[in-house]
């Protein structure tokens, strides 16, 4: 889906992964698309390898799931991506043989908030280990999103955008924290 469009200044992203603070992303580049996805299940390869020479070496990795080991050689690459895990120049010693490999998965995944421009070129990129993926809200040129409010500050861009249902909940919870101290501490009186 694409955001903003020709002739709005910027478009700003704003996201925010479950328990952290809000993050901003200004692209001057418009119209946008926003894209939310998750790694590959990524984890840790613990290998044992044998040559000629040498009856057991254990190494380890991290990478997905589908990057499992494999023996060239004297080399020892990811199957799936040809990724160099290690390397050595004793040719005397034979190829490189894989005994076991077991792959253990992170706890957690790892997700990612894009944004690309309209020829799919991602231009900004953000990522977290979590299992929840982040929101986002998009605002274009000066304007705020929808449910925001408009801040003036002293900081680059000039303003911020603060969510209101946030902000009102906040409000009410500091009256209520003065009403309850202004009673001296005591809870405030019901009637029943």
């Amino acid at each position: 889906m694409a955001y903003c469009k020709i002739g709005d200044p910027n478009a700003t992203v704003t996201w925010q992964y479950q328990n952290d603070d809000p993050k901003r992303f200004i692209s001057n580049i418009v119209p946008i698309d926003v894209t939310i996805g998750f790694d590959d299940e990524v984890g840790v390869w613990r290998v044992d390898t044998y040559d000629d020479m040498t009856i057991s070496y254990i190494a380890s990795y991290s990478g997905t799931q589908a990057e499992s080991p494999v023996g060239i050689a004297r080399e020892l690459r990811t199957a799936s991506t040809n990724r160099l895990i290690s390397s050595d120049g004793n040719i005397a010693a034979g190829n490189v043989r894989v005994r076991s490999a077991v792959f253990t998965p992170n706890s957690q995944r790892i997700y990612r908030i894009k944004v690309l421009d309209t020829t799919g070129k991602v231009i900004f990129e953000n990522f977290k280990e979590t299992n929840t993926p982040p929101k986002y809200q998009v605002a274009c040129g000066v304007a705020c999103p929808e449910g925001f409010c408009k801040c003036e500050i002293p900081e680059y861009p000039g303003y911020c955008c603060l969510d209101c249902a946030f902000t009102a909940a906040s409000i009410h919870a500091i009256t209520n924290e003065l009403k309850y101290k202004n009673l001296g501490g005591l809870p405030p009186l019901t009637l029943t």
